[in-house]
């Protein structure tokens, strides 16, 4: 199997067990940080900051506030959502930099 294929299955398998606190946590910061940062609506980031299975931008950011919580081991509390958002901001502004991939929405509505 793919090395990168078997992390994200492993990562994937071992956050089945997150408890329900924290997966609707993740689950709320993910869907402010999507809106706070004007996220558009599609599926672009998914290969990006997501496993690259995602089905649409938001579920890419689900999948990038889970790894970061749990790989980076920041606690699940609400002081942290600015530092994530901050680090998120940085992810993609790098995105689009050095893949010219424009993810900003230009229509405050779609959200």
């Amino acid at each position: 199997m793919n090395q990168v294929i078997e992390t994200s299955y492993t990562f994937k398998q071992s956050n089945n067990s997150l408890c329900e606190r924290d997966a609707k946590f993740q689950r709320v910061v993910a869907r402010q940080l999507y809106i706070s940062l004007v996220i558009k609506p599609g599926c672009d980031l998914a290969p990006h900051i997501g496993f690259g299975d995602e089905s649409s931008n938001l579920e890419a950011v689900y999948s990038w506030v889970n790894i970061v919580f749990t790989l980076g081991g920041i606690p699940r509390i609400l002081s942290q959502v600015p530092i994530v958002e901050d680090m998120l901001r940085r992810t993609l502004e790098a995105i689009e930099q050095d893949l010219g991939l424009n993810w900003r929405s230009s229509d405050f509505r779609a959200h």
